[in-house]
């Protein structure tokens, strides 16, 4: 039995700004099979100006999840891809290939994918992008560069739908152990890193001013290496054994999320 592997497959909208893009992207989202929207901030009063461009689409809308930032939209996230228009070295986007798209298909295979589209002014920010595991580029005419964010949407979606066949990529049921590693996941790995650091020395006022960065740079490289739930164990056990060797840590953790 084949699971349809775009249930795994979210589609999230960074502080929308216009009500009517979300419907049409609601609607795009329909018209290629695809039923999880997410929605960071959007604009108040956001569902009736959505629901006249949904189209046999409020369905969507209702289920739509919102949150008050990305973190928590994808904690739940295996791997997390962002989109931008922009170039330049920061970003190196890949371009949306049919290679790029079976990848994503790849790693839905194994849990939730959250596709990420910033908002139609700015779009997503250089932090927000360097947080994820891959940014896509959908490539356009240099006489008009820009895409309207549910025309966005609806490009990326036709590619998923149209090779997510089933039987190339059936959803994985695997150890517990071997699943790729959650955002919530290596936000817990940090928490347990950081009280471990502190007690090897990292609280002077130097290397303390740089434990944040040294923190985004783990979980970051965690991402690219994409971990699995037993190398994040392997790490936790690791800091464990530093803080359970002695004194107790210079400072406690308040709680918080370590994005990258």
């Amino acid at each position: 039995m084949f699971l349809n592997i775009l249930d795994n497959i979210q589609i999230v909208l960074v502080e929308p700004q216009h009500a009517g893009n979300i419907g049409s992207s609601a609607r795009g989202m329909k018209n290629m099979g695809l039923k999880h929207l997410v929605l960071v901030l959007p604009p108040k009063g956001w569902f009736e100006g959505a629901r006249i461009m949904a189209a046999n689409s409020t369905d969507l809308l209702k289920r739509a999840r919102t949150f008050s930032n990305i973190s928590e939209a994808v904690s739940g996230s295996v791997f997390v891809v962002g989109t931008t228009r922009r170039g330049g070295e920061a970003r190196s986007p890949a371009e949306l290939t049919t290679s790029v798209i079976k990848r994503i298909l790849k790693k839905a295979a194994q849990g939730q994918v959250s596709i990420l589209f910033g908002n139609e002014r700015v779009g997503l920010s250089e932090q927000e992008l360097s947080d994820c595991h891959l940014n896509l580029s959908i490539t356009t005419s240099p006489d008009q560069p820009s895409l309207n964010l549910s025309h966005a949407v609806l490009l990326l979606t036709y590619e998923l739908f149209r090779n997510s066949d089933a039987k190339r990529f059936p959803v994985i049921r695997k150890e517990k152990e071997t699943y790729l590693a959650k955002e919530s996941d290596l936000d817990e790995m940090c928490r347990l890193v950081l009280p471990a650091l502190t007690k090897l020395g990292y609280t002077n006022s130097t290397k303390r001013k740089h434990l944040g960065t040294l923190l985004k740079t783990i979980k970051r490289t965690a991402k690219k290496c994409e971990f699995e739930i037993r190398e994040i164990k392997m790490i936790e056990g690791l800091a464990r054994r530093i803080l359970d060797s002695g004194a107790e840590p210079h400072f406690r953790l308040k709680s918080e999320s370590f994005a990258s």
